[in-house]
């Protein structure tokens, strides 16, 4: 099970390279700017799929991140599932409070 858990660990962080994880950090973080402005200009159910889809893909980078650091796998995945939702819900109420939807 131990070398199984390597095994995880060693596939997770090098799955993502240093520059394509930078690339894919800032077009989560496009896609989430553009999400909200989009809810400015009235497409707000557009605007927070948008942002949504976004912070999905950022579990995965984040997820990495923590592996990286030395934090259990399935611990990582985890947290960054939890701050990601966290996230998604604060920018879905915004997003909706703010066009009185």
């Amino acid at each position: 099970m131990k070398n199984y858990m390597q095994h995880l660990k060693e596939r997770a962080i090098s799955a993502y390279p240093p520059k394509t994880s930078r690339r894919w950090s800032i077009c989560i973080a496009a896609a989430v700017i553009i999400g909200l402005l989009m809810s400015h200009f009235g497409q707000a159910k557009f605007g927070a799929s948008l942002a949504d889809f976004a912070l999905l893909c950022g579990i995965d980078l984040l997820g990495v991140t923590f592996v990286k650091h030395g934090v259990n796998i399935f611990l990582a995945y985890l947290l960054a599932a939890a701050l990601c939702f966290a996230v998604s819900v604060l920018l879905t109420f915004y997003i909706m409070s703010s066009n009185n939807l």
